[in-house]
C-alpha cells in the first residue's frame, strides 16, 4: 500500500506541474514581440537597394557612384557589387562627417 501511494503521489504531483507550466504559457505576460522595423512600416517595406542609397549620397552622379563602387571592388574583390555599394555608401557618409 506504501508503494501504490507514493506511485500515486509522483503521478498526481507530475499533473500538478504540467499544469502548471500549461497555464504559465497562457494565462501569464509575455514580452512584447522584437519588433524588426516600425509599426506601420512593414506594409511598405521592400528591401534595401544599396546601390540606390549610393546614388542619392552621390546626388544622382551615376559615374561617381560607379567609381566609388569599382574602388571597393578594388580594396576587396571578394565583395558582391550590392556589398561594395554598402561599403562605399558607408565610406562616403563617414567622409562627409
Amino acid at each position: 500500500m506504501g508503494l501504490e501511494l507514493s506511485i500515486l503521489l509522483v503521478i498526481l504531483g507530475s499533473i500538478a506541474i504540467v499544469l502548471a507550466v500549461r497555464r504559465g504559457r497562457r494565462g501569464g505576460p509575455s514580452k512584447p514581440p522584437r519588433q524588426l522595423w516600425r509599426r506601420g512600416s512593414a506594409r511598405s517595406y521592400r528591401p534595401w537597394d544599396q546601390e540606390d542609397q549610393l546614388l542619392q549620397l552621390c546626388r544622382g552622379d551615376r559615374e561617381l557612384a560607379d567609381r566609388l563602387i569599382a574602388r571597393e571592388l578594388e580594396r576587396a574583390p571578394n565583395l558582391s557589387r550590392a556589398g561594395a555599394a554598402l561599403a562605399a555608401a558607408t565610406r562616403l557618409r563617414h567622409d562627409q562627417r
